[in-house]
């Protein structure tokens, strides 16, 4: 699998790597495997590398900026025109997404959500218990499969979402 950063421009994603916007030279097979599989990380950019398989998980990859591989078995890549429904981008980003952490949230998954949403957790940001962080504002699909793709990788953790 080749890795990628992805940016969403209005009409199809971009496909870039870290900072240097260009393809990474690194194969799925060289990152470092962690407790999910489809999750990888890349000791030299120091990021989690997520692998793609489906519009949904990309549109979620694009709008929190992570770095990416598409799984061989994916329905991104070749799929001429999309699927009613899955791409949103004419729509307004008008749902707000923000998560507030337990008490009893353990300190690990912390790190796991610094590394799923590396345009949030910078290094100023306050993982405190009871504070609310906003993720940010996305289109409803965006929002949707966020919204899912949290309460699956964390629970323990309060998900609130605001429409505009």
């Amino acid at each position: 699998m080749a890795v990628f950063t992805t940016h969403m421009p209005p009409f199809m994603p971009e496909l870039t790597k870290c900072d240097l916007r260009t393809l990474c030279q690194r194969k799925w097979e060289q990152l470092a495997p962690t407790a999910n599989e489809r999750v990888r990380y890349c000791g030299n950019c120091i990021k989690a590398v997520f692998a793609l398989r489906t519009h949904a998980e990309l549109s979620v990859a694009s709008a929190v900026g992570r770095c990416v591989a598409f799984a061989d078995d994916n329905d991104i890549i070749g799929v001429i025109g999309e699927p009613e429904g899955s791409w949103d981008w004419m729509e307004d980003a008008s749902e707000t997404i923000k998560v507030r952490f337990d008490p009893m949230f353990p300190a690990e998954l912390t790190e796991h959500m610094r590394l799923a949403f590396p345009l949030v957790f910078t290094s100023g940001v306050e993982t405190t218990p009871g504070t609310w962080i906003m993720l940010g504002k996305f289109t409803p699909f965006v929002a949707s499969n966020l919204t899912k793709e949290l309460r699956e990788q964390f629970p323990g953790l309060e998900i609130a979402s605001e429409t505009a």
